[in-house]
């Protein structure tokens, strides 16, 4: 019966379960509200060529990376069908990978993203180049979320950086109306 449903029922149908909620992607809390997911929304791809067809667009508009396999995935994907970053409008991030995101192939396409939300909480060690360089390469940043799971009397270099790239970025983002970070200041 589902295959007789029009594309559009399907597509309302499937927002029901691909839909991330405004408070869980912008979520601050220490404890991200992606660490304990139960199933993966890609799963509702592998169903039929139909259902990904239809849920493709939906599940990139709002892409969460957690991992360098997520984040190598996700750049993958952007490099055997670079059409596909249009539809990224929320991105998240939570940690630092610059062997993937950083590259060309990504960021340029990824230049749609309205409502972002970045982990300033990287260890000392990592090297926050792919966020600093997806900051400076994003210009409609409409709506921001920091999240920093750091001691504030303890900054490492890489924190730095992304803290002086977030800085000399947000007076370029033009249509920045809301933004929010950990300690709960709401602007």
């Amino acid at each position: 019966m589902a295959h007789k449903l029009a594309d559009e029922v399907l597509k309302e149908i499937l927002e029901l379960v691909l839909d991330v909620p405004d408070a869980k992607f912008s979520n601050v809390d220490t404890v991200s509200p992606f660490s304990k997911v139960s199933w993966s929304s890609s799963a509702v791809l592998l169903v039929c060529k139909r259902w990904m067809r239809v849920a493709t667009p939906m599940l990139l508009e709002c892409v969460i990376l957690r991992s360098a396999g997520q984040a190598g995935a996700f750049a993958s994907m952007l490099v055997r069908n670079p059409r596909f970053g249009r539809f990224v409008r929320r991105l998240r991030v939570e940690g630092s990978w610059p062997n993937y995101i950083t590259s060309g192939l990504v960021i340029s396409k990824i230049r749609a993203v309205r409502e972002l939300s970045i982990s300033i909480g990287v260890q000392a060690s990592d090297n926050p180049k792919d966020i600093v360089t997806l900051l400076e390469h994003l210009h409609d940043v409409e709506h921001l979320a920091i999240t920093d799971f750091i001691d504030h009397n303890v900054y490492n270099n890489a924190q730095r950086r992304i803290a002086a790239a977030l800085g000399s970025s947000i007076p370029f983002w033009m249509k920045l109306v809301h933004s929010l970070s950990q300690r709960g200041h709401d602007s």
